[in-house]
């Protein structure tokens, strides 16, 4: 047998008589395309296990887009305790353990799942998240650190990559995503758990039986039972109006008139402590900030340009988020942009489209309101461009996915990529579509969220023409 071997060994000598060798993905290739992957679902429908030292729990997941959604987590010992979030788009309720007791979060799902997020042990975060990511805030999987590529092993019968990395803020994750479809099918959290006793080591596994752009059916959406029972509507967290770099507490924007601004708090400074503790990560602002009454004083020590400043904060109840984007962006000059082009004739780099008015279009292909939105965009750039219209639309999906879009829907305006969806950031993007009318000079116009009352934003751009 040993001589076999090195008789076939030694025979092998030239490259033709060898398979190629297989090129493996990167670990953050294998990231970026499951997270793709959920962007672009039109419906996902799940169900799993998430165990921890604090017991076994299930839970299921059903979403349809653009805003139908469903969570459910229930105790395995007791399957009566269920903690349900529900939304429509227009109304977001939570129903805590069966009780009669119903929240009403209006239309912020992202708020309803943040509340959910220490009850459900981060379950309710992780696949909306992915979801929704302009929508649900909070830690992504995305953001995790020092990727690497382990392997590939079997999860219930299916070929997965099993990627690790690391919390910024402490903890190691496993991932097992399907070799075929991209979707996650385990997950396993290590992390210490600080106590007054000095903490503990402890271990999540969630597993996932998940499906992606499948029919959904009604019972998996079911609102909770409101016989009875009129909602409490949840006070709005508290919050200045500052976003953060993703890994790192500096400021990277802050909303005009919002409390930091008001503070005097910069773009480029770099958050050191609240109230005497000391702050490593962006989301230990926002949850100390959450937590904080509206109203209350926050010192805050940031440094700036080599020195240390102290700054007083006063949060307040979160706005609505599209008051907030109006708030931020009307009247003001339009944050700029350079896009990655995908198709048409003019630059997807706002700097270069200064003496036209431009309508930015947020959209994505999974929209339904985004599609019947584009034939106006289509008419009205073919009917003001020679007065100056550029339509610029932009959406944070892969080059190819767009492109198959395009392919049966021809449009004659430009189309780009937001890699990253930096852009949507810097536009405070709510949900899509989303206009933004911008004038000659650089300025914003109009904020516009839905495929609603149309004609006003034509006549807006007639007057600015």
């Amino acid at each position: 047998m040993i001589c076999g071997l090195w008789i076939v060994a030694s025979c092998a000598v030239t490259p033709a008589a060898r398979p190629a060798p297989v090129a493996l993905p990167r670990a953050d290739e294998i990231i970026r395309t499951m997270a793709a992957t959920y962007a672009a679902a039109s419906s996902y429908l799940d169900r799993g296990i998430a165990t921890s030292k604090f017991g076994t729990k299930s839970f299921e997941t059903a979403y349809v887009r653009p805003d139908q959604f469903r969570f459910e987590y229930r105790e395995a010992a007791d399957p009566a305790r269920a903690y349900v979030i529900w939304s429509n788009g227009a109304q977001t309720l939570s129903q805590w353990y069966a009780t009669p007791g119903i929240v009403d979060d209006h239309n912020d799902l992202g708020r309803a799942i943040a509340a959910a997020t220490g009850v459900s042990s981060g379950t309710a975060m992780t696949i909306s998240k992915l979801l929704l990511p302009q929508i649900i805030s909070g830690f992504a999987l995305t953001q995790l650190d020092e990727l690497t590529l382990e392997g590939d092993e079997r999860v219930a019968g299916h070929d997965c990559w099993r990627v690790a990395g690391s919390h910024p803020r402490g903890g190691r994750y496993v991932l097992w995503i399907d070799r075929t479809s991209h979707l996650l099918r385990q997950l396993v959290i290590r992390r210490h758990v600080p106590t007054a006793a000095g903490g503990f080591d402890a271990e999540d596994t969630i597993t996932y039986d998940p499906q992606i752009n499948t029919v959904v059916a009604p019972a998996h959406l079911r609102r909770p039972a409101l016989a009875g029972v009129t909602p409490t509507a949840r006070s709005a967290p508290s919050w200045i109006g500052a976003r953060f770099d993703p890994k790192t507490t500096q400021i990277d924007q802050i909303i005009p008139g919002a409390p930091a601004d008001r503070a005097g708090l910069e773009v480029g400074d770099l958050v050191l402590s609240l109230d005497g503790r000391s702050v490593a990560t962006p989301t230990e602002i926002v949850e100390r900030i959450q937590t904080t009454k509206a109203g209350a004083h926050v010192t805050a020590v940031v440094r700036r340009a080599g020195n240390q400043v102290t700054i007083t904060l006063t949060p307040e109840s979160r706005p609505d988020m599209e008051v907030l984007a109006r708030r931020a962006l009307l009247d003001r000059p339009a944050p700029d942009f350079a896009a990655e082009l995908v198709a048409g004739g003019y630059p997807a780099k706002l700097a270069d489209l200064t003496g036209h008015v431009v309508v930015i279009d947020f959209w994505a292909t999974w929209c339904g309101p985004c599609a019947m939105t584009m034939p106006h965009l289509d008419a009205w750039q073919a009917k003001y461009a020679a007065k100056g219209l550029r339509v610029v639309g932009l959406s944070s999906e892969d080059t190819d996915v767009i492109k198959a879009f395009l392919a049966s829907h021809k449009l004659g305006y430009t189309v780009a990529r937001d890699r990253d969806a930096r852009i949507a950031q810097d536009y405070l993007l709510q949900g899509v579509p989303m206009l933004i009318l911008v004038d000659k000079a650089g300025v914003v116009r109009d904020v516009h969220l839905g495929a609603d009352d149309l004609d006003s934003i034509e006549a807006a751009i007639v007057r600015l023409l």
